[in-house]
Order: C-alpha cells, then sequence, then structure tokens
C-alpha cells in the first residue's frame, strides 16, 4: 500500500527549502536528486512545493481561505501544459531517457519560480510602489530566458549535446510561433494590464469620463428686455486651446458632467487601491469645482453690477433691447486641479510601461526569429501590415 508519509523526517523539510535555489545553480543535479528518490519521497516534495506554491495565491485574493489560492493554483498549472508538451517532444526525440528529467524540470521551474512573482506581486498590491512591480517583472523575465536556455543543460551532463537539445527547442518554439502569426488571421487584441491591478483599476475609473479636459473659462450675461440669461464658454485650457466661442454644446456638457460625477461617485465605492481611492476624490472635487461654475445664474441686476462684467455691445431689435456682457472665470483652481489628475494619470502609465517593459523585451528575445520569419514572409507574399485594435488610455492632454 503506497503511503506517502512513510519514513518521513523532518530533516526532508530543510531539503526540499535548500532546493529552491540549488534548483537554479544546478538544476540537473536537482531533477537527478528528486528523480532517485523512491515515490513516498518524491510525492512529500512535490506535494510540498505545490502547497507553497497554492499558498502564494491566497495573497493575491480578496479572500483568505484556502480554496482561494488552491482554486487558481490549479488552474494556472494548466498553461505550462503546451510548454511541457514542446519541452517532452522534443526531449523524446533525443532519447527516451531525458522525458522524465524534462516533466521535472518544467512542472518544478514552475513550482518554484510562481511562487516568488506572486510574492512581489502580492508585496507590489500592499505596498502600491511601483519598484515591486518592477522588480517582478525581472524577475518574470530573466526567469523566462532562463526557463528555455539552461534547458538542455537541465538534463543532459555533456555540454555539446545539451547546447543542441537548448537550440533545437528553441527553434522548435519559433517554428510553433511562426505557424500561429500565419493562421492568426484575426488582428483583434485587448490590451490588459496584465498583473498590474492598479493600472486596470485606474483605466476602469477614467475610461468613461467624457469631456475631462474642458472647463468653463468665460461667462456670458444676456439682458434681453430686463430678463437676465446667463451661459459660459468652454476651453481646453491646459493644452492651449483657445475657448470656442460657442455655447450649443453647453447642455450636452452640463449632462456628460452630471454622468461623470455620479460614476465616478459610484466607482469609488468598488476601488481597492489607496492611490485610486486618493485620485478618485481629486476627480470628484474637480468635476463640482466645474459643476459649480457652469451652475452659476446671475439673478438680478444688482448681482451684475458686483460681478462687474465687461459690455460688450448693446442693440435694439424691433423694440427689444438686448445687453450683451461677459466676464472672465477665475479656473485657476480648476487648472491646478486639472494638472494633479494629468500629472497622476502620466506618471502612472509611465509606471506602468517602464515595469512592463523587462518581460516584453524577455518576449520579444525568445521569439525574435518567429516574428522575424513572419515579417519577411509577409514582405514577400506583399501583405498589408494591419493595425491592431487596441483599448487605450484616454489622454489628458
Amino acid at each position: 500500500m503506497f503511503e506517502f508519509q512513510k519514513d518521513f523526517t523532518f530533516n526532508e523539510v530543510y531539503e526540499w527549502i535548500t532546493e529552491y535555489y540549488n534548483f537554479f545553480l544546478n538544476p540537473r543535479t536537482t531533477i537527478n536528486d528528486i528523480l532517485s528518490k523512491n515515490k513516498e519521497q518524491k510525492t512529500r516534495q512535490f506535494l510540498f512545493y505545490f502547497f507553497v506554491y497554492a499558498a502564494t495565491f491566497i495573497f493575491l485574493s480578496v479572500e483568505t481561505s484556502l480554496t482561494a489560492g488552491i482554486k487558481p493554483a490549479i488552474l494556472n498549472l494548466f498553461y505550462i501544459f503546451p510548454i511541457a508538451l514542446i519541452f517532452c517532444l522534443v526531449s523524446r526525440f533525443f532519447g527516451k531517457k531525458y522525458v522524465g528529467g524534462t516533466l521535472a524540470y518544467v512542472i518544478i521551474f514552475h513550482l518554484i519560480a510562481i511562487p516568488i512573482i506572486n510574492i512581489l506581486t502580492a508585496i507590489f498590491f500592499t505596498s502600491e510602489n511601483y519598484t515591486y512591480y518592477f522588480i517582478q517583472n525581472i524577475f518574470s523575465a530573466i526567469s523566462s530566458i532562463y526557463m528555455f536556455l539552461f534547458f538542455g543543460y537541465a538534463i543532459e551532463q555533456k555540454f555539446g549535446k545539451a547546447t543542441f537539445i537548448t537550440l533545437t527547442n528553441f527553434l522548435i518554439i519559433n517554428l510553433i510561433v511562426l505557424c500561429f502569426l500565419r493562421i492568426n488571421f484575426d488582428p483583434y487584441s485587448q490590451s490588459s494590464g496584465g498583473t498590474d491591478l492598479i493600472y486596470q483599476e485606474y483605466s476602469y475609473l477614467i475610461k468613461p469620463l467624457k469631456s475631462k479636459e474642458l472647463i468653463p473659462t468665460y461667462r456670458t450675461i444676456n439682458i434681453y428686455n430686463d430678463k437676465i440669461s446667463t451661459d459660459f464658454l468652454l476651453q481646453e485650457v491646459i493644452s492651449g486651446k483657445e475657448a470656442s466661442g460657442s455655447t450649443k454644446n453647453n447642455p450636452k456638457f452640463i449632462f456628460n458632467l452630471e454622468e461623470n460625477i455620479r460614476y465616478i461617485e459610484e466607482a469609488t465605492t468598488k476601488l481597492v487601491f489607496n492611490r485610486n481611492k486618493e485620485i478618485a476624490g481629486l476627480w470628484l472635487n474637480y468635476l463640482k469645482e466645474v459643476q459649480r461654475e457652469t451652475n452659476y445664474k446671475v439673478k438680478d441686476i444688482f448681482e451684475l453690477e458686483d460681478l462687474k462684467p465687461t459690455k460688450m455691445f448693446s442693440k435694439e431689435i424691433d423694440g427689444n433691447k438686448l445687453i450683451y456682457y461677459y466676464k472672465k472665470i477665475d479656473y485657476q483652481k480648476m487648472l491646478d486641479i486639472q494638472v494633479q489628475l494629468k500629472r497622476y494619470n502620466n506618471s502612472t502609465i509611465e509606471n506602468h510601461n517602464k515595469c512592463i517593459y523587462p518581460s516584453e523585451l524577455c518576449n520579444s528575445i525568445l521569439v525574435f526569429p518567429g516574428n522575424f520569419l513572419n515579417n519577411q514572409i509577409s514582405k514577400l507574399l506583399g501583405e498589408k501590415a494591419t493595425e491592431e485594435l487596441k483599448f487605450q488610455f484616454d489622454e489628458l492632454e
């Protein structure tokens, strides 16, 4: 009868922990040591690695139960099946003896590397400091390159043959990438923030906002037969654009403004990250300041005199007297808040792009031959490049 706890000693736990870094220093020796153990010992070691691996997923979830970690951990394991299959097929070509070591290499690598990535990601979520996300992406990039480039050396002792196995695997991967690129006729691609949930949450917060750059800069007052009406002119001050000189879009602007305020108030209750909650509060202050100015109405002639507007013209039409005034609005407060909002927007985009660069560079290196061949084939066939469809940030500029 199989009993995985048979002859268990706590010294094994120490050995399992030390093999976390031994694996990266000398993967072949570590794999050989694991494969040389009996069935019970191997089962215990893999279970230990899996539970550590699964436990780190709890840190990425709002739940704290064990199932909150095991479920995504198991789902994540499915992602390694295509890689494991390719690696095993390549190693099987060189000999049946390599298959067990290859499978162990891919699984152990995944069980060891992913917890480190998860912990760095959890620290990023907790601290909301993009430095940790940058470190996580650097580690992810190095791990990916390591897994592919050191594959042959992990299962074969002879340097020449190990190099040949690695290069063969590298070429097979790129041939598969090339085949996928040739059959991938749908140009649609939705960009996500990856594991950058701060970026995703911020995108969710601001993308629905409409006409957010416009602010009222001039107030117009019309007196028609002693009846006073007040309106405003909109301008994108932060980008240096001139005021439109028209008030025809003001009702739509007021409607969008009310919708923006309602949306921010609802979205704020769903936000998780403090930095986004703070910027949501600033957005609300900004939109309400704009609304205060757009809602302002001159009530009577005495208030008009206190306002001290500039008289633009006065004329009579069929016995009806029309007087037109204008007054510059003090929009400095709105502009100051808008500058802060734009600074946060740009810094969030810059932080996100800077942090994911190592991973993007790694992917470019690993599939460079496949992409290069695809481009050359496209040129030979005279294919026109199709622009990808992306969900982009609404720039505040």
